[in-house]
């Protein structure tokens, strides 16, 4: 036999390869050396097990297309501690702060690793499905990514920071991943694994965050939240065990995440269209379904959907703000992720007014049925972008008196003015860095106040200005003056979320 291999023309060989599974090819390998050699390191081999990653495990790795690496999945050999998960967070074996992949030049070696990977993620399944590789080496990034940036915080921030604490709080906060027949995925249907498949590989990483004992882990939520008067909102990626309760009331949807104060909005994945939707009805009927709103579609919605909200974190479009016991309900100051774009996002206006900078930004609050904004508000410091110096801008301190907002509806092009005192009824005092709210208090780092505006103006524009006056409004040291808010939009749009 070996004699006659070696006489085959390699194109040939290749050609009759293709139509051998590789179940087979693996037993064949065995008959002999030459074979092995033949199949797993000739030139002929990459060719062969490419072929078999695309054929197999939808292996489109576009990083590498141009390269002679092929991505793999590490996997942990020992079974005793992969199936305990005591060790790595993963169903894999390793932390979410280890790199996940490995290059190798070897696709043999690569269809090895994710044959391993499709083993674990589904294990006990019968028949055995295939894997999307594109899509567990999507999951196996994104959460690299997030657990970086929990661990490898940006030079600028002070290690001293609560911003830091909750980053080490919110990637202690996340579950071990889980198998397909464990969890979320245990009651899913055997034909629905199609839809689910992006969703098990994401989960396989990580099973969601651990339940909150109080407002302080309340506020350690992935997805973070605002308040606007009474109503707080903070979502939080939902793990297996609460994941049960909702599919016996739905068992058309897996929830991926939900508001844990309020219990909607939540965010499931259709078992039906295979969509990440947004639920903002607690009814379950077949009626409520019109109150489904896409956030993502296709096959990898649920990969989709997290990638779009971990990489607005990671790249600083939204950011972690520490909010004050004087803006909700709960006793002490909390420090959590705020969704409202930042400068760093197209969708936030910026404007320096005489060294005071406003940031601002909306999104859609559908369980409300309104658009809730945010303003943030800081006198710059040295180094930064627009800074004066105190005798540039004439003070050392300026205190907000009043506000004057212009908001369009672009459907009737009506206008509505708002003016009055204050934003939601404060007047902070601005410094060089931070600000000094009602109670005395001096805070470093802006000032910000969140709301809402009416239904009507559910499309359209916000801009404005604020009155400050130098040193305060009790002792001016000079003539008021205007600080801009630059137009921002207003939009109940599911793809802003």
């Amino acid at each position: 036999m070996t004699t006659n291999l070696q006489t085959i023309p390699e194109q040939l060989l290749l050609e009759v390869f293709h139509f051998t599974c590789a179940k087979d090819l693996f037993q064949f390998r065995l008959s002999s050396k030459s074979f092995n050699q033949l199949i797993t390191k000739s030139e002929i081999a990459n060719t062969l097990w490419t072929e078999k990653l695309k054929l197999d495990f939808s292996y489109d790795d576009e990083e590498n297309e141009e390269t002679e690496w092929f991505t793999c999945i590490k996997i942990n050999e020992d079974p005793n501690e992969r199936e305990g998960r005591v060790q790595g967070i993963s169903i894999f074996g390793f932390h979410l702060s280890e790199d996940p992949l490995f290059p190798s030049k070897s696709a043999f070696e690569a269809y090895k690793s994710f044959c391993k990977a499709n083993l674990i993620l589904y294990k006990n399944i019968d028949p055995l499905p295939k894997l999307n590789a594109s899509y567990m080496i999507r999951a196996a990034r994104i959460w690299y990514e997030l657990a970086s940036w929990c661990l490898d915080p940006d030079d600028e921030l002070d290690p001293m920071e609560p911003y830091l604490d909750f980053r080490r709080r919110l990637l202690q906060s996340f579950y071990p991943g889980i198998m397909h027949c464990h969890g979320r995925f245990r009651e899913v249907n055997q034909s629905d694994i199609s839809i689910t498949m992006a969703a098990d590989c994401l989960f396989a990483f990580c099973d969601g965050q651990s339940r909150p004992t109080d407002a302080e882990t309340a506020a350690v939520s992935l997805f973070g939240g605002f308040q606007v008067y009474n109503h707080v909102q903070l979502t939080m990626l939902i793990n297996s065990i609460q994941t049960k309760s909702f599919m016996l009331q739905q068992p058309k949807e897996l929830i991926l995440a939900n508001d844990i104060i309020n219990g909607l909005p939540s965010i499931v994945l259709s078992l039906q269209t295979g969509n990440v939707e947004l639920r903002t009805s607690s009814n379950n009927s077949e009626e409520s379904y019109e109150d489904r709103l896409v956030i993502a579609s296709g096959q990898d919605a649920a990969l989709t959907w997290f990638e779009n909200h971990v990489r607005k974190l990671v790249r600083g479009e939204i950011e972690v703000i520490r909010g004050s016991k004087d803006d909700h309900p709960f006793d002490n100051d909390w420090t959590y992720i705020s969704p409202f774009p930042t400068s760093k996002s197209s969708r936030a206006s910026r404007c320096v007014t005489r060294g005071i900078e406003v940031i601002a930004s909306a999104i859609p609050a559908h369980e409300i049925d309104t658009v809730v904004y945010s303003i943030r508000i800081r006198m710059l410091k040295e180094g930064e972008e627009g800074y004066l110096t105190p005798q540039q801008r004439g003070f050392e301190t300026c205190q907000l008196h009043t506000r004057h907002w212009k908001l369009v509806n672009l459907d009737s092009n009506n206008e509505d003015l708002v003016n009055g005192e204050g934003v939601i009824g404060k007047f902070p005092i601005l410094f060089e860095g931070g600000y000094v709210n009602g109670s005395g208090e001096r805070n470093l780092g802006s000032f910000i106040y969140q709301s809402c505006t009416g239904r009507e103006m559910n499309n359209g524009t916000f801009e404005g200005h604020m009155s400050f006056t130098p040193g305060s409004i009790r002792q001016p040291t000079g003539e008021p003056f205007n600080v801009y808010v630059g137009q921002f939009e207003l939009s109940m749009s599911p793809s802003l979320l």
